[in-house]
């Protein structure tokens, strides 16, 4: 106990004399970007609420206009929500911005050779070698695999509800899963396990004959460990605080170790099976991501960070993107209708959700106007690397900026509201039927749910139809109605998500 008070007490003294430092040598603009005041020595460190970061970013932005300045600690952010400005920072001023420090570092503490984290050469190495094996391994040929994941794990679930067949007794009734009072079910976690379990298959090449269920799901509550770590340490104003003797940050050290191990274990094992008969490489993202290194010449530590980093980047946005439609499409009859309408039509064409191209047109409106009011990935940044001119405001290099890809989805003057007194956050689909603003938004920089300029998501095009897929398997069968007990609520991890899960009543589709 006495270490643990000497090293807390150290850490608050190395951040004040971090602070001083910063005030009496560091450069500061004139004039100053509006924003809250702040504590003394600390800013407004206290004010950023993980979890609910996006509510205290939105409540600024009504309250200081679209570019904002925050301090924490010695450092200051400057958040941004005008797409003009946005756009003059990615793409007119890129050559003097970098990624954002701060996710580099906190980031980088978990994979420090992942696509997303470096820079230079070896970035435009790590996006060859990434969008190469993300187009060889043939993505849309394992999509089925995710639609029989999620007949293996959520279907089961949502009959049984949609039959009412719970009771206090059954196995299936878990604090959190089942509420008995409505018979509402919370399938977020089925949707998460079985997405991750169908990225296993299709990205590792790793099924139930190479793993148990137990080794899977603990694979997978290390994600989110590792996911809530990534949230919490984006607001701690030193890396001092990771390595205090404390429960969480052993928990994350174990779920990081763990994770690693598991990724070593199968690229050492694939790459030497590769190595020795080329010809044996499957179609899967981990052999393919070997071909590419090899042809590239990128060292294996990189490979194996970037299977790292992709093995929870690459379903737990997707889940929470399908959680959120899902509940937002539950909310609005008529969507839920129009869709029913639409997927009729189409399987009257002769197709179904076999067929890899679920083309239906207010699906996709649904899945965009879900991303527009709450996108997964609520805000991105960068850092200046030289001081810059932004609106006006003279701001010195290594200042970090955070696009709030959120706040623009509701208050951008782009959007096609119906009349000047339209809620913003009003769930309407069909403003998506108009083409010409599906191409405004997101050449504008209004519209940006995978990020924006040359650091894009290289997995976009697989992401939007596994969300198709998936939203497609369940809606063709079950009718969701809301939970009369549960809330639509929102928190921070990694991503921006539903807070209590999401939470449905459940009726087959009539036959």
């Amino acid at each position: 106990m006495t270490f643990f008070y000497s090293a807390a007490l150290t850490l608050c003294g190395l951040v004040a004399l971090q602070h001083i430092y910063q005030h009496v040598f560091a450069t500061h603009p004139k004039k100053k970007v509006p924003g809250p005041p702040g504590r003394w020595l600390i800013g407004n460190i206290f004010d950023f609420v993980p979890d609910r970061i996006h509510e205290y970013f939105s409540d600024c932005h009504k309250q200081y206009g679209p570019f904002v300045r925050y301090k924490l600690g010695s450092m200051y952010l400057y958040a941004i929500a005008d797409p003009s400005l946005v756009r003059n920072i990615v793409h007119e001023q890129r050559k003097n911005f970098t990624l954002s420090r701060k996710f580099q570092c906190t980031f980088g503490h978990f994979f420090p050779n992942c696509l997303i984290c470096v820079e230079g050469d070896k970035w435009k190495l790590g996006r060859r070698v990434v969008h190469s094996a993300i187009t060889r391994m043939r993505a849309y040929k394992w999509l089925p695999e995710v639609t029989s994941s999620m007949r293996l794990r959520v279907d089961p679930f949502l009959e049984k509800a949609a039959r009412e067949q719970f009771a206090a007794g059954d196995a299936e009734v878990v604090e959190g899963f089942v509420d008995l009072r409505d018979m509402s079910v919370n399938i977020e976690n089925a949707l998460g396990f079985g997405l991750f379990e169908a990225f296993l298959r299709f990205g590792y090449g790793v099924d139930a004959s190479v793993t148990d269920e137990s080794t899977r799901i603990r694979l997978y509550n290390n994600t989110k460990t590792i996911a809530e770590a990534l949230n919490v340490r984006s607001f701690q104003p030193s890396k001092l605080f990771w390595y205090l003797p404390t429960a969480f940050n052993r928990r994350v050290s174990r779920a990081h170790a763990e994770i690693m191990h598991f990724v070593r274990g199968i690229v050492s094992s694939r790459m030497a099976e590769i190595s020795a008969d080329i010809g044996c490489a499957r179609d899967n993202l981990v052999d393919q991501m070997i071909l590419a290194s090899m042809e590239e010449k990128m060292e294996t530590g990189d490979v194996e960070d970037n299977l790292g980093m992709l093995l929870f980047a690459a379903f737990d946005t997707t889940t929470a993107t399908l959680s959120t439609c899902l509940q937002l499409i539950s909310r609005h009859p008529h969507a839920q209708t129009e869709l029913r309408n639409q997927f009729t039509a189409w399987k009257q064409g002769g197709a179904d959700v076999e067929s890899l191209q679920v083309d239906v047109p207010y699906l996709d409106w649904c899945i965009k106007e879900s991303q527009r009011l709450y996108p997964v990935a609520f805000a991105f940044g960068r850092t200046s690397t030289v001081p810059v001119t932004v609106d006006g405001y003279e701001i010195p290099a290594e200042s970090s900026f955070t696009f709030q890809t959120k706040v623009m989805g509701s208050n951008a003057k782009e959007w096609n509201f119906t009349d000047e007194v339209e809620d913003p956050m009003q769930f309407r689909p069909e403003r998506w039927a108009d083409e010409s603003m599906r191409s405004r938004v997101v050449a504008n920089y209004v519209f940006n749910p995978f990020g924006a300029g040359g650091r894009m998501c290289p997995g976009m095009k697989l992401a939007q139809s596994e969300l198709r897929m998936v939203a497609a398997t369940i809606l063709t069968k079950f009718v969701l109605k809301p939970s009369e007990y549960h809330d639509m609520d929102f928190k921070v991890t990694l991503t921006l998500g539903p807070r209590d899960g999401a939470w449905f009543k459940v009726k087959a589709v009539d036959k």
